[in-house]
């Protein structure tokens, strides 16, 4: 912003950051800093990290800051968050309904374990059982706690936790997808995974040990044999993930 200057700024944002901080979306670089330099040292101080640190960055985070040259105080720059996960959600809620779903933003903000989100999710739906077609909607983004050797990614080892979960704890037709809006979930060709109450079983029908292959974080190897693998190619844009259940009477 200070090279910028007198030049007018416009930013654009598009944001993988749940929460869509500006300051912390692409390291916020035309918004106000997440924190002073002297909050910085001090961490670092704490930590016993400073005298680690090269001798340029010390003399830059013990420099005093000029409030005047901060991106928050530039009468030139504005930011503009054209799109988010939220402005997502809103998004597959609208065409659900037009599609003659009843369609419901259920929880925004969906981070933490894999497992422990799938668990949040069939709650939320099992909760919303009533006999209607219905789609509850979904986004953030999750992690995945890596115990094996195998290739995949947090929305096809959540899609994989909700088809392990999901038929003993949901008693209405039901079809879940989990994705990532850039079409590339970990280091695979695969989006994310779309699954069902007989996934779990296709996968063992197909050679598969859908048990061990989840304990080994192979997610990929699992859904591929399910045939429940989403592939989409590279979308050209990021805005986190989407989950999305569909319920459907018996």
């Amino acid at each position: 912003m200070r090279a910028a200057q007198p030049a007018q700024v416009f930013s654009y944002i598009l944001s993988d950051v749940i929460g869509d901080d500006l300051r912390a979306i692409a390291s916020g670089p035309t918004v106000a800093p997440l924190g002073a330099r002297a909050m910085a040292r001090d961490f670092l101080l704490s930590q016993n990290l400073w005298e680690a640190l090269p001798h340029a960055v010390q003399t830059h985070l013990a420099t005093p800051e000029d409030p005047q040259q901060s991106p928050a105080n530039s009468s030139v720059a504005s930011a503009h968050l054209i799109g988010s996960n939220r402005h997502s959600l809103i998004a597959v809620r609208d065409q659900a309904k037009r599609d003659g779903w009843a369609a419901h933003i259920i929880n925004d903000a969906l981070t933490g374990d894999v497992e422990a989100a799938a668990t949040t999710i069939l709650s939320a739906t099992k909760a919303h059982e009533s006999g209607h077609p219905a789609a509850l909607i979904f986004g953030g983004e999750t992690t995945v706690q890596l115990t094996g050797s195998g290739r995949g990614g947090r929305n096809q080892e959540l899609a994989l936790h909700v088809a392990r979960l999901g038929p003993r704890a949901l008693k209405e037709h039901w079809t879940f997808l989990s994705a990532g809006t850039d079409g590339r979930d970990g280091p695979t060709d695969a989006a994310g995974g779309i699954v069902d109450s007989g996934t779990w079983q296709r996968i063992s029908d197909n050679g598969g040990n859908p048990e061990a292959l989840l304990r080994n974080n192979d997610s990929n190897a699992a859904l591929k044999l399910a045939g429940d693998l989403l592939i989409t190619g590279g979308t050209g844009t990021n805005v986190a993930d989407v989950q999305i259940m569909l319920l459907s009477p018996q």
